[in-house]
């Protein structure tokens, strides 16, 4: 009788499958793909607001981060990401070292979502890995997620933070809390303000929580007043440095140039009715065609005391008023494993059939949004036979492609143009015109000259007779009132929406002594 064959390789193969099956192993695959994406598209240059956090970074490196130079640079923004990214733009460039940034706080954003997941919904039912497995794949797999690694915004990095602090959070506030969860609680939120101011909104989210767990509270004061204490202590003294902050005592924090911006804006209906919208589009690109399970049955730890609706309630109200947030869908990006984690519950619930029909089509949606977001040259292919809505923060599907497009052809027709670039902006007061230029995206031999807007006195003022005129304009509206001089008009040739050229003027207009108010 033959021998029995060993069940080694059969023991290895199940091995080898539970890892691949694993959720750490998703994470893995989508931290290797956001690497690779970023790697692909690194000569897209940064936009909008990352310039001005390229002039922070520089800056930081240049004076150091309390110096006047940087904090007059930082505009209304908070100054945390590019700190910390400050030494990765030293060492790389402004460019490149924003977008390592954002691939290492999508990375963080990636790791500690999976570990709320499985602290949450570890309480859950018998299939509470198909629910953590489901969750990190709906968190994760989107375009909007997959664009973060190549953003230059701190976004994830918030994100990440804020659901640690979370984490924090529901571990101080359980009959397992120790020193470290409530000091580590305070001490994430005081950075995830730094990060972003929207950070404040967990302290609002601590109280619900407070009230939520009255009943754990009553026992740590009465059978283990210490815990009690090591949880209120560090949260006292967050509130006390978060008054600093908003007092200015903070400076790399800037929250006294933007204590206004949340009420600013135009009538609060409107901006509600618009960024419900954006909600319901946020949702579309992210959760897709499984969004409408959302209707179905919350997870058991939802319907037990409503703290976690409580949460994504308390997290997005100040959003749907803010008017800043009206394009912004990656504002939402905290409360993602949140939702995440009722959707998958739901989606556990449905037979295997079904499930896996409705877990494919999920991926296959998603995985044809990320090629048609994601990737320009697809993007480009596939736009004029679509009618997909044009997500604002998904910029390589249209402004970066767009200028990279523009600094090619600023590179190619300022050799007969006298090497002369004017570069108009007036995108948060001009502060981060000169980030391209220190990103050593223009020629060397380019000479550049900078104005917020266009006046006929700048050929004199400059001593110019052609030069290639761009205009920088970060969210529409901030025209730079180059249209307005008709004394140029013949002498000017449009290429783009952008972009011009303005060919050899007149000497009249070289001669004319420029007016005392010029």
């Amino acid at each position: 009788m033959p021998d029995t064959p060993p069940a080694e390789p059969l023991m290895d193969r199940a091995r080898l499958y539970q890892h691949l099956n694993s959720p750490w192993a998703f994470v893995l695959v989508m931290v290797l793909l956001g690497a690779w994406f970023s790697w692909l598209h690194q000569d897209y240059p940064n936009v909008r607001n990352s310039l001005l956090y390229s002039e922070i970074s520089l800056a930081a490196n240049a004076y150091g981060p309390l110096s006047q130079e940087t904090l007059e640079r930082a505009s209304n923004k908070p100054m945390g990401f590019s700190i910390l990214a400050a030494p990765l733009v030293q060492w790389l460039g402004s460019d490149p070292g924003l977008k390592v940034a954002s691939v290492i706080g999508t990375t963080f954003y990636g790791v500690v979502s999976l570990l709320f997941l499985i602290r949450m919904v570890g309480r859950e039912e018998a299939f509470s890995e198909q629910v953590v497995r489901l969750g990190i794949i709906l968190t994760l797999f989107n375009p909007l997620l997959l664009y973060q690694f190549v953003s230059a915004y701190p976004d994830t990095l918030f994100a990440g933070l804020f659901l640690l602090a979370l984490l924090l959070a529901d571990r101080s506030l359980s009959r397992e809390a120790s020193l470290w969860h409530g000091t580590g609680f305070a001490g994430i939120t005081l950075a995830s303000v730094w990060i972003k101011h929207h950070g404040f909104v967990l302290i609002p989210i601590f109280i619900w929580l407070l009230i939520a767990r009255r009943e754990t509270l009553q026992w740590q004061w009465q059978q283990h007043r210490a815990r009690f204490w090591q949880g209120v202590i560090p949260f006292l003294l967050l509130l006390i440095f978060l008054l600093a902050a908003h007092k200015g005592l903070l400076p790399t924090f800037n929250m006294s140039k933007n204590q206004g911006n949340f009420l600013s804006g135009k009538d609060r209906l409107e901006i509600l009715g618009d960024n419900l919208e954006n909600l319901g589009l946020y949702l579309s690109i992210t959760l897709g065609l499984l969004t409408p399970l959302l209707l179905r049955r919350p997870p058991r730890a939802w319907r037990q005391s409503w703290q976690w609706p409580g949460v994504v309630i308390i997290f997005t109200l100040p959003l749907l008023f803010y008017h800043g947030a009206i394009y912004n869908s990656r504002y939402y990006l905290p409360i993602a494993p949140l939702l995440a984690w009722w959707v998958a519950g739901g989606l556990a619930r449905f037979k295997p059939r079904t499930q896996n029909i409705l877990l494919a089509g999920f991926l296959f949606c998603n995985g044809f949004t990320i090629v048609y977001y994601d990737f320009p040259e697809a993007h480009q292919l596939l736009q004029p036979h679509l009618s997909l809505p044009e997500m604002d923060n998904l910029r390589l599907a249209t402004e970066q492609p767009r200028e990279k497009e523009n600094l090619d052809l600023i590179k190619a027709l300022a050799p007969a143009h006298d090497n002369t670039l004017i570069f108009l902006s007036r995108y948060y007061w001009g502060k981060a015109a000169r980030a391209w230029e220190r990103a050593g995206l223009f020629p060397d031999n380019l000479t550049i000259h900078y104005a917020s807007s266009w006046r006929a006195s700048l050929p004199r003022r400059f001593h110019f007779k052609r030069a290639v005129i761009y205009e920088y304009v970060g969210t529409g509206p901030e025209r730079n009132k180059l249209d307005r001089d008709r004394s140029i008009k013949r002498y000017l040739k449009k290429i783009n929406d952008r972009l011009y050229l303005l060919q050899p003027l007149r000497r009249i207009h070289l001669k004319k002594a420029p007016s005392p108010k010029e």
